[in-house]
């Protein structure tokens, strides 16, 4: 975070696809000021099946916290849950890069897999916004969601699910 800080280029966006319980409050913290700077934060809510609000840096209000969908538009569920999250993004079965091999591709699954999409979704918004606030993007990606999409959503969830269109 403080590498993040230090050589940042403005619009910038951070994914954190892990959850840590050594030292929540510095991690935290650090999170906290990168925000202020105007780094938007994009974090998966985890894996456990948890509210949310109990893991760090899901837990983090000005972070945007994602939590995994199925391809049904279900909560997968292993996802964590609960009013920490922001969106629902798809995180069953994902075809990602596989670690060194240009031309493979291997399924990924779990909150790790949809936090990317929201990344990827905030630096489009971002390119056509270049200059707008973590909060403004949060505001975004809220304004932008469908709605009631996802069933078994998790006590205290928003329902709401990625839509990667937006007015420019």
């Amino acid at each position: 975070i403080d590498w993040v800080n230090a050589n940042r280029v403005f619009p910038a966006v951070v994914n954190m696809s892990f959850d840590i319980n050594l030292n929540p409050g510095a991690v935290q913290l650090a999170v906290q000021n990168s925000i202020a700077q105007g780094i938007v934060y994009v974090a998966s809510a985890g894996n456990g099946n948890i509210d949310a609000c109990g893991v760090t840096p899901a837990s983090i209000p000005a972070v945007l916290t994602v939590a995994a969908s199925t391809r049904s538009d279900a909560r997968r569920s292993d996802s964590n849950f609960g009013p920490c999250v922001d969106v629902f993004a798809p995180g069953d079965t994902v075809q990602a890069g596989a670690s060194g091999h240009d031309d493979q591709f291997l399924p990924f699954s779990q909150t790790s897999a949809a936090a990317p999409y929201v990344t990827g979704w905030v630096a489009q918004y971002l390119e056509a916004f270049p200059l707008a606030t973590p909060a403004e993007v949060s505001s975004g990606l809220a304004g932008n969601a469908s709605l009631g999409k996802i069933s078994n959503p998790g006590t205290g969830s928003p329902n709401r699910l990625l839509f990667e269109g937006f007015q420019r």
